[in-house]
Formats: C-alpha cells, sequence, structure tokens
C-alpha cells in the first residue's frame, strides 16, 4: 500500500528515483494546461522537480484543487509501476547521449557524435535535433536548455495551437464524413447546381458559392475549399451536405402518399394520366364531370404545393450535372410505380423553373427559348444538305445555339426527307408557314386561347398548303405560335418584325433600365414610364412592351416572365422581394413592396411572399428571421396543439388564436401577431412538419382537412336527405361563409334537389330523372304565360308520379337543372323569404315579386292511393265547418 503521507516528497511515496527524471519537461506529461501553469508558478519545471514536492506543498498553491492533484496523483502511480519505469528507463537511455551533451547542442555544437557508432533511433534524433536548431535559431535553443521559463509560454501558445488544429481536423473529418455519404455521382456533378436547389434564398446561395473555388467546382470539392475557421460557413455547409444526401425516388413514393390522400383521388389522377375524359372517369366513380374536376384540381394543388418544397425538378436538374433537357426516361428513374401520374402532374404544373416542349416531348428546365432556338436554326438550313455534312450541321447547333445534337438530329428528320446521299426539305418549315398564314390573315395578332381562332389558322394553312399534317392537339399548335411570335397582349401574339420603335425611343429605354437603381425592373415600370410613346408607337401594353424588349436587347438584357433585369446572377424578382422583406425587422406591408418594386402586380407579390421564410400576415409580411421564440415557449405551444387536436377534428384558427392569446399575449405581442391569420402563418412556421396546415384550418397529421367548401360538400354527399339547417349550422362552425345560399343549393344539384323548403333530397331517392322533367316543362309550358308563382300553376295535380309529392320547391329545382325552355328564380335573394318563380326562357321578371312579403304556402298534392282517408279528411273539415 502507498503512503499518501501528506509530508512525505512523492518521490518517497511512489519510490522513484528524481535524478532519472530530471530531464523531463512537466510540458510533456498528461496535465491540463490548469495544472501545468499551477506548477510553472511553483518553479516547478521538470519531473523530477516535481517528485522533490510534497502533497501538503501542492495543496497549497493557489487554485489548486482536488482534479489537480489527483492528475498529479495519477501520473506517479502509472510511473512507480515496473513495466512503466522499464519503459522510462528505456527511454532514458536513448536520449543519454544527448542529455548527456546537452551544452554543446544547446550552442550548436554536434561534434560530439564524430567517430560514434549510432543506432537508428540515435540517428533519427541526431537529424530531428540539427533541423530543430535550424529551424528555432541558436537562441531559442539555448533558453530551452538554460532558461526553460522564457520558453514555457511559447509551449503553452503552441499546445493552445495543437488543440485548435485537432477540432479543426475534426471539423474537416465531419465534413469528409458527410460528404462520402452522398452518392458518388453527385460528388462528381457540379455544386453550383445543387445551391440553387438548396434554397430559394440569394443570401445562403452567395454564402455556399463561397465555400467553393469556383463556380466550376464539384459539389465534393468542399472538404478542400471550406475555410474550416469560418463556423458560420461550416454549419451552413454541414446542413447543405446533410441535405445533399436526398433519395429522389423515396421523396416522390412520399409525395404521391400525401396526394393520393384516398382511392377516389388516386383513380382520378391514374385515370387522368393515360388520357381518360372526365366524364368516363366520372362514370367508373358515379360522381360528375364537375366534380372529377374537382378533385383533380386539389390534387394538382397539393402536388405543387409539394413540389415546390421538395424542389425534384431542381434535383433531377442538378443529378444531370446542369442539363436543362429532362426527358420523360429521366423521370421514371425516380418515379417508381407512379411514372405516368408524376409526368402528368409535372405537365400541368410547369412554370418559371420548367416547361413541357410539346414538340420534343421533353421537359426543359431553366430554358425555354429551346423550341425557339431549334426553329431559328433549322429556318437557317438550306433546302438541300448533304449528308456528309451532317456532323458539321450538328455541331453547329450545338455550338452557335447551345442545342443538343439528338434534338436537332429529330427535327432535321421531321422536315428533311432522305434520298441517297442527300436530305432535302420536303416543305417550308412550320415557322414559316405559320408565319405566312399570321401576317396575311391575322395582322393584328391572334388570340391562342381562343378554340375558333386556333379553327381558323388549320383552315387558311389547309388552304393554303394543303395537308402538312399539323398536330391534332390545339396546345401543340399554340405552342409553335408562341415560339415564332411576339406576345403582344394577354394570350395574343402577332408575327414578329425588324423595326417595333424608333431608334430614339429604344435607347432612352435601354437606358432608363441600365441607369435604374434596382438591377431588376417590372416590364410594367417601364411601360409607365413611357406609356404615351409607346401607345403612339403601337404597343398598347406591358405584355407587348416585354415580347418588344426581349426583342430589341436579348444580347444585353435578361428576361423571366415579367420582369427584366441587367444582372445576369439576379434569376428571381421573387428573391429580391424576399431579400427586402428580410431587411425589415419589422412586418412589410404589401404596399411598401410595391412602392419598393414599382409597377408590380399582386399575383407576383404572391409568389414572392409564398417563401417557406416569409410569414403572411394578413396583408404584412415578416421574415422568419426575426421570429422572438424561447424553446420553452415553443414546446407549450406544440403540447397544447397536441391536446387540442387529438380529438382527430380539423380545428379553426380563430379558436386557437383567442386561446393562446389569454394564455400568452406577451409571445404574439412580441412577434407582431395582431390577427388570427397572422397567428396561423406563425403557428405553421413552427410546426409544418408536426400537424397539419390548411388555412385557415389546423389538425393533427394524416387527417384530411380540405378547404371548407370541399369539407362541406363532402359531409353533405354522404348522406340521402339532409335539412338546410345542415348547411347553415357546418358553415357558423367551421366560420365559414356562403355569400349566397340559393347559389349554393344549386350547385349541389349533380345529387340533390329541393325536397321542399327545408330540405334537399338525393336525385335518387325520388325518382326524378331527364325523361321526367322533360315532361314536367312540356306540362308546365302550355299553362305559363308571363311570370308566375309555381304554387299557383293548376297543372301540378298533372305532373307524372314519382316516390315524393310534387310541390314548388321541387318543381323549381327539377326546371334549374334540367329544363331549356323555362326559366326560374326565387322572388328574394333571402331564402327563407323567397317564392319560387317561372316563366318561359327569355320572358322572366322579378321586379313584380321581388322581395314580396308574402310568405310561401307549401303546396302538397293529395295523395290519391289511399282515398278512404281522403275522403275522411274531407268529411272531418265539414263538420268543423258546419261546427264553427
Amino acid at each position: 500500500m502507498l503512503d499518501y503521507t501528506e509530508n512525505i516528497p512523492l518521490a518517497e511515496v511512489f519510490k522513484v528515483r528524481p535524478n532519472d527524471f530530471a530531464n523531463i519537461s512537466i510540458e510533456a506529461l498528461p496535465f491540463s494546461i490548469r495544472v501545468q501553469k499551477r506548477l510553472r508558478n511553483k518553479s516547478i519545471y521538470t519531473v523530477k522537480d516535481l517528485l522533490m514536492v510534497d502533497i501538503a506543498s501542492l495543496k497549497s498553491i493557489q487554485g489548486f484543487g482536488a482534479d489537480c492533484l489527483n492528475q498529479i496523483i495519477s501520473y506517479c502511480e502509472n510511473l512507480a509501476q515496473h513495466s512503466d519505469y522499464e519503459k522510462l528507463d528505456q527511454t532514458v537511455s536513448e536520449f543519454a547521449l544527448f542529455t548527456n551533451n546537452k551544452n554543446a547542442i544547446a550552442i550548436g555544437d554536434f561534434s560530439f557524435s564524430d567517430g560514434i557508432v549510432l543506432s537508428e533511433d540515435e540517428k533519427k534524433i541526431l537529424g530531428d535535433l540539427k533541423k530543430a536548431y535550424n529551424i528555432f535559431g541558436a537562441n531559442m535553443i539555448y533558453n530551452c536548455v538554460y532558461s526553460a521559463e522564457k520558453i514555457n509560454p511559447i509551449l503553452e501558445t503552441l499546445s493552445v495551437f495543437s488543440k485548435m488544429c485537432l477540432n479543426l481536423s475534426k471539423l474537416d473529418s465531419k465534413l469528409e464524413t458527410l460528404c462520402s455519404q452522398i452518392p458518388a455521382f453527385r460528388r462528381e456533378n457540379l455544386a453550383k447546381n445543387y445551391i440553387e436547389a438548396f434554397s430559394y434564398d440569394d443570401v445562403i446561395r452567395n454564402k455556399l458559392a463561397q465555400c467553393y473555388s469556383s463556380p466550376k467546382d464539384k459539389l465534393g470539392a468542399i472538404v478542400n475549399t471550406i475555410d474550416s475557421q469560418d463556423e458560420t460557413k461550416v454549419t451552413l455547409a454541414e446542413k447543405f451536405l446533410t441535405w445533399c444526401k436526398f433519395d429522389l425516388p423515396a421523396e416522390v413514393d412520399q409525395i404521391f402518399k400525401e396526394v393520393f390522400s384516398t382511392l377516389r383521388v388516386q383513380t382520378v389522377i391514374k385515370g387522368r394520366a393515360n388520357n381518360l375524359t372526365l366524364n368516363e372517369i366520372g362514370g367508373q366513380l358515379g360522381v360528375t364531370r364537375e366534380r372529377v374536376r374537382q378533385i383533380e384540381s386539389k390534387a394538382k394543388s397539393r402536388f405543387e404545393s409539394r413540389l415546390h418544397q421538395t424542389k425534384i425538378m431542381s434535383k433531377i436538374y442538378a443529378d444531370q450535372n446542369g442539363k436543362s433537357i429532362i426527358t420523360k426516361e429521366n423521370i421514371e428513374t425516380v418515379a417508381g410505380n407512379n411514372a405516368d401520374e408524376l409526368i402528368f402532374l409535372l405537365k400541368c404544373c410547369s412554370g418559371s423553373l420548367y416547361n413541357f416542349d410539346q414538340q420534343l416531348d421533353v421537359f426543359i428546365f431553366g430554358d425555354n427559348d429551346l423550341s425557339s432556338r431549334i426553329q431559328d436554326f433549322m429556318d437557317s438550313l438550306p433546302d438541300i444538305l448533304h449528308k456528309k455534312d451532317l456532323d458539321n450541321v450538328l455541331k453547329r447547333a450545338h455550338d452557335e445555339y447551345g442545342i443538343e445534337k439528338e434534338y436537332i438530329r429529330k427535327a432535321l428528320y421531321e422536315v428533311y426527307r432522305s434520298t441517297g446521299s442527300v436530305l432535302h426539305r420536303t416543305r417550308l418549315s412550320l415557322a414559316k408557314i405559320y408565319d405566312a398564314i399570321l401576317r396575311k390573315y391575322f395582322p393584328d395578332g391572334i388570340y391562342v386561347y381562343d378554340d375558333g381562332e386556333i379553327e381558323k389558322l388549320r383552315l387558311y394553312i389547309n388552304k393554303e398548303y394543303g395537308n402538312i399534317h399539323l398536330p391534332t392537339a390545339n396546345h401543340a399548335v399554340i405552342a409553335r405560335i408562341t415560339s415564332t411570335c411576339v406576345l403582344a397582349g394577354r394570350g395574343i401574339y402577332v408575327p414578329k418584325k425588324k423595326n417595333w420603335v424608333s431608334n430614339n425611343l429604344a435607347k432612352r429605354m435601354f437606358a432608363y433600365i441600365m441607369d435604374s437603381k434596382s438591377p431588376i425592373l417590372l416590364v410594367g415600370s417601364v411601360f409607365s414610364a413611357f406609356e404615351d410613346e409607346l401607345i403612339r408607337e403601337g404597343i398598347d401594353n406591358r405584355y407587348f412592351l416585354q415580347g418588344v424588349l426581349h426583342e430589341l436587347f436579348e444580347d444585353k438584357l435578361y428576361f423571366r416572365r415579367d420582369y427584366v433585369s441587367r444582372d445576369k446572377t439576379l434569376t428571381s424578382i421573387y428573391s429580391s422581394i424576399v431579400s427586402f422583406i428580410k431587411e425589415s425587422k419589422y412586418p412589410v406591408t404589401k404596399e411598401e413592396i410595391k412602392n419598393n418594386f414599382k409597377g408590380i402586380t399582386d399575383i407576383v407579390i404572391a409568389f414572392a411572399t409564398s417563401d417557406s421564410e416569409v410569414l403572411n400576415y394578413f396583408g404584412e409580411y415578416l421574415h422568419a428571421s426575426h421570429l422572438v421564440i424561447r424553446e420553452t415557449e415553443k414546446d407549450q405551444l406544440a403540447t397544447y396543439l397536441t391536446t387540442l387536436l387529438s380529438d382527430g377534428e380539423a380545428h379553426h384558427i380563430k379558436e386557437i388564436y383567442h386561446t393562446i392569446h389569454n394564455v400568452s399575449p406577451e409571445l404574439f405581442s412580441r412577434n407582431a401577431i395582431a390577427w388570427p391569420y397572422s397567428a396561423f402563418s406563425f403557428l405553421e412556421y413552427l410546426f409544418s412538419d408536426q400537424f397539419q396546415f390548411s388555412r385557415p384550418y389546423i389538425a393533427l397529421k394524416n387527417i384530411e382537412i380540405g378547404r371548407p367548401n370541399e369539407r362541406l360538400r363532402e359531409s353533405l354527399y354522404g348522406m340521402d336527405t339532409f335539412p338546410i339547417t345542415a348547411i347553415t349550422e357546418f358553415a357558423k362552425e367551421n366560420h365559414m361563409q356562403i355569400p349566397n345560399l340559393t347559389e349554393f343549393i344549386n350547385s349541389l344539384n349533380d345529387k340533390f334537389l329541393f325536397l321542399d323548403g327545408s330540405a334537399l333530397v338525393s336525385i335518387n331517392e325520388i325518382g326524378v330523372n331527364d325523361s321526367v322533367a322533360r315532361k314536367v316543362e312540356s306540362c308546365i309550358c302550355k299553362e305559363v304565360t308571363g311570370t308566375v308563382l309555381i304554387r299557383d300553376l293548376k297543372c301540378i295535380n298533372n305532373l307524372p308520379k314519382i316516390k315524393v309529392p310534387w310541390n314548388e320547391w321541387l318543381i323549381y329545382s327539377v326546371l334549374n337543372k334540367w329544363s331549356t325552355r323555362l326559366e326560374v328564380s326565387l322572388s328574394s335573394s333571402q331564402l327563407r323569404q323567397s317564392l319560387p318563380l317561372v316563366a318561359k326562357a327569355g320572358d322572366l321578371d322579378i321586379l313584380k315579386y321581388k322581395n314580396t312579403s308574402i310568405q310561401p304556402m307549401l303546396i302538397k298534392v293529395d295523395n290519391m292511393d289511399n282515398i278512404d282517408e281522403l275522403l275522411a279528411d274531407i268529411l272531418t273539415d265539414k263538420l268543423l265547418e258546419e261546427t264553427e
């Protein structure tokens, strides 16, 4: 047992010889910096010095606590063990030649080793000492031997530096680990495309770009180029590399799990993806065409929202290393069993990031001008091409027009026919045909969204050029028109021409754009500045101006949707708006945005403020970076919402807002939340991954919320008969506004009709169909002259027999749904005060009955099936009259 008596030197306690350790500095020991510093303050520089003191002396050192003492005792215990002692003896023996000659080494004299046979270890030590002497210099080496106290601060600094390097090494190691988890092909792709996909925020994009040495760096290069001492960049890089591990097939699968919320939605989208009509799908599901359209629209909306969040197309684009053409095959590789459905929905949701080109049957990412470039290139070719020149033609298309060879080759064989060693043009290019017809028959432009206009175009082309196999689908024709013409208004396109405006006006518009304080301008603001002059030149709207500016300055300016930019790096006005909002610590109003971005429209603001980091405060917008909420407050909110929503129902934000406001008003005021709708955005930002949000409702995950109108319809369509009050009560409970109750009820007539003035009934329940309706119409037409109250019709008793008695409300409903010869209406906008009216088509005049105070008198036709009960009722009524 070792004796830890406090007044006995450590050398005696642990039975070691102090002189054996005279040349071992405490800096070489595994002590903390705190312990080493305290020992130096006590003039203890070597292990020998340490072993000569006792425990009591160590305890007396200021700031030398139990932990410091334990480190020393632990070291001495290891020193005392025989194996360690032998090892130390061996180490001391290896150093003996050099410790015995330390005075010579201190002045750079290494002659003591001349003529001595050195071991390999001694040779290495000698070489290191000579190298160290040359590096550190004579003064420092001398002080290391004779004035250790001067060297200790340097050793301490180097020790700290060594630990810092170790930490940086760990950071580098973490980045390398994250990078190694990214698929190998992805690490070899350009980093810039993944940075663009990672965030819509230009500030974040720029910070990530600074982690690389150039825009041509590969994704995996970040581990070599990032500044490891910049903690902000390292944190962002870690987040970025973690995101880059994304699994596209898994993300697509998750999207469809959410989009296909019910079997009915899945049936509709699969049917539409396989070219079934709304009517055909409606027949499968037993619902109307309009109902199928509503289901499809809702699914598209949900998909578009998830597409914006997951950035699927941006990720595919990045994985293709920036190749702008995305084929259906590329989509199929990530779509699993939902390839057709994904392609269908992507076509429906194409927009600012990508478009679907009907002619080439591909998606084009970030390059909507591809079709025009292909057509321009085709128009530049001669009528006869020699096959030997084909490779040069394809190369020119790639080098001068930036078009992939495979797409030019496809276009060539659409226009040219192969004969022997040549290709000869079989007809004028479609671009030239369209151009000639439009100039001749549509000099003021063609409205591409009018099917009648497109049909006229087809007839004119057939008349002038015969059957040239135009695409059967109108949207394919429209795509060609838009690629060869200039937009001159909403949906109106005119043929191109050389001089759109005078040179003077063109120069002044260009100067206006270049001299603007903002690098991005809305085309509307340019139009406003030169409106009078532009109108005189025939350019009477901002859409027309956008097309003209593109024609005039496409090589000097950059165009996207409804704005023009002089800076290529600014790819979206939306990110500029987000940055503007982020600069303000307080909510920014829509008016402030409009003042800063002259000419901006509400829809552009709506798109920009849909950014995930922007909170919509009902006409005001706050960037999420300015929210002030403690983690404890966030946890309390999460607990409250979990408890409230545990009933499995969707809850309106008004209910949630008032409860939270009563408990914690300071939380809301601190974050500028003054209204329920502001609170909704606030909660959605905090908990979008924990709960289901569909403004203005919140529910648990996997609870189908839907819009109030849709939820109401879903509820009603599950019943055969229900009172009208069921509609009004639902609306009241769900804070839903129904502007016109009559119109809403009429919109349900794909399944329901008025049973009477207080209830609705399923059409199937009462046995009414188109045939019955025609008979009712014919019968009433014989009697009606002018506008009359339906309840006053004499022919009611002669109407076809159905499962329920006829009354004025049922007749109104049947005629409203099926009749073409009669018109119906109500005498008042208030359903409860209304009387149903009827007149022949074109003769309806409700002024006679409008807002009449006559109370509706429901007519009930006698049931002739039970004549005995009917006679008894008549006799009873007669007796009562005589008694009175």
